[in-house]
């Protein structure tokens, strides 16, 4: 069975992503996966070893006590799910995770840029967003009940994005939603090639979906992204990103990363 993977660190942020995870869970059957990550214990001193270790035992105890009793929450309400306390970096372990099961979606909360926690956490998303192959979804701390009815897919139409729709679309079909695919002309953009033949190809390879093309004019993608959402109702951003090399990643100056952190509704991110 598919699984939808849910970092917990049990703070209002994370609880706020189980709940998008059942959201999930309920719509496509799949079983959540709860899991807590703690660091290793960093050894100096031979006076040290011994407080580190026992206070990595309590962390760890404290973890699968809490993981248990949300687990039990899930059950009683009727989602199949299991748990597991892993030691290491979050982005290391969900890379292994994804070598050893069948991930759907990882759903993780995030609480964006503003102050030192913030920027650590954003980073964290960066990471993970980086790290591994699933899609991911992001919950920002401010975002409100689950609810996938609008998508805004941005898109620049300057590469094949065939994969990624398809995966959008049929996601979009579940939940019964239009998705808008939006594109922010900004001065900065490489444009290499035309819009047009992109836009006419999507409209022959998926004829019979519910989806609008938009181009909008700003001084910048953040800020053209923000003045969409202040004229539509949606409820989910999507994303496609992809690997990079060198040159592509000074001159696209890590726009994806810029959204993740700036952006108070849910993301959907897609790796093609």
């Amino acid at each position: 069975m598919k699984k939808v993977i849910v970092p917990i660190d049990f703070s209002a942020t994370s609880l706020k992503a189980l709940e998008h995870a059942k959201y999930l869970s309920r719509e496509f059957s799949y079983e959540i996966l709860l899991l807590h990550t703690i660091s290793s214990p960093t050894i100096s001193t031979h006076a040290e070893i011994a407080i580190q270790a026992e206070n990595f035992k309590k962390e760890e105890e404290d973890s699968n006590r809490q993981l248990s009793e949300l687990s039990e929450q899930l059950t009683a309400e009727g989602f199949k799910n299991s748990y597991q306390t892993e030691t290491g970096f979050l982005s290391d372990t969900l890379h292994e995770l994804e070598k050893e099961m069948e991930v759907a979606f990882v759903v993780m909360g995030t609480t964006g840029a503003s102050g030192f926690l913030g920027r650590l956490i954003g980073s964290n998303a960066s990471a993970v967003m980086q790290r591994i192959q699933s899609p991911l979804m992001l919950i920002p701390h401010e975002s409100g009940a689950p609810n996938f009815k609008n998508l805004v897919f941005c898109t620049q139409f300057q590469t094949d994005e065939t994969d990624v729709l398809k995966e959008v679309f049929a996601f979009a079909y579940h939940f019964g939603s239009h998705v808008d695919l939006l594109k922010i002309n900004a001065d900065w953009v490489l444009e290499i090639f035309s819009d047009n033949s992109e836009i006419e190809r999507i409209k022959n390879t998926f004829p019979d979906e519910k989806f609008s093309i938009l181009i909008h004019k700003a001084d910048s993608v953040i800020k053209g992204l923000d003045e969409y959402l202040e004229q539509h109702a949606t409820q989910l951003i999507v994303l496609a990103v992809r690997k990079k090399n060198i040159l592509e990643r000074l001159l696209d100056g890590s726009t994806s990363r810029r959204i993740v952190l700036h952006s108070k509704l849910p993301m959907l991110i897609y790796h093609h």
